[in-house]
């Protein structure tokens, strides 16, 4: 057996106004347990910001895992709060960028693009359900009609 693979991320984290955090706590947990060739994947991986914003994370990459993963990712500024994005690494170094508000860009080399699938078929109309039951009779029908009413709700019983 091999040693389980790994490639090199860089995680950037920055302000809002673009300025690199340094001293961000990073933690990189997969999302479900991955096995390569009957190893166990480590499922977390820490890391710190140093002083450009940038953590270097040695991360499985999911592309060769069996089980759908992908990575959370917890970005822990010094001063508090925390932001979480979801990753799936390629199987390439590649690079993280996490702001607070903002879309996460990964970027490394790009993957040929599969074939689009089958349309499927169209659906059965369903049915139209039961009729309801009819309202209650006006206050003019007396006993006779609410006699009647109940004759027509529960036509098994007799009165």
């Amino acid at each position: 057996m091999s040693a389980i693979p790994t490639v090199e991320v860089t995680v950037s984290v920055q302000d809002n106004q673009g300025q690199a955090v340094p001293g961000a706590a990073v933690k990189a947990l997969l999302t479900a347990q991955e096995r390569y060739q009957g190893l166990e994947v480590p499922g977390q991986v820490l890391g710190v910001t140093d002083v450009h914003g940038k953590a270097v994370l040695e991360l499985f990459p999911n592309d060769l895992g069996s089980e759908g993963s992908s990575y959370s990712l917890t970005v822990t500024p010094p001063l508090g709060g925390s932001i979480v994005r979801f990753v799936a690494i390629p199987n390439s170094p590649c690079d993280v960028l996490i702001r607070p508000h903002a879309q996460t860009a990964i970027t490394g080399p790009q993957g040929l693009q599969g074939q689009k699938g089958d349309k499927g078929e169209k659906g059965d109309k369903g049915d139209r359900g039961e009729q309801g039951l009819q309202g209650l009779p006006g206050e003019s029908a007396g006993v006779a009609g609410a006699d009647l009413y109940l004759a027509n709700l529960y036509p098994c019983l007799n009165y």
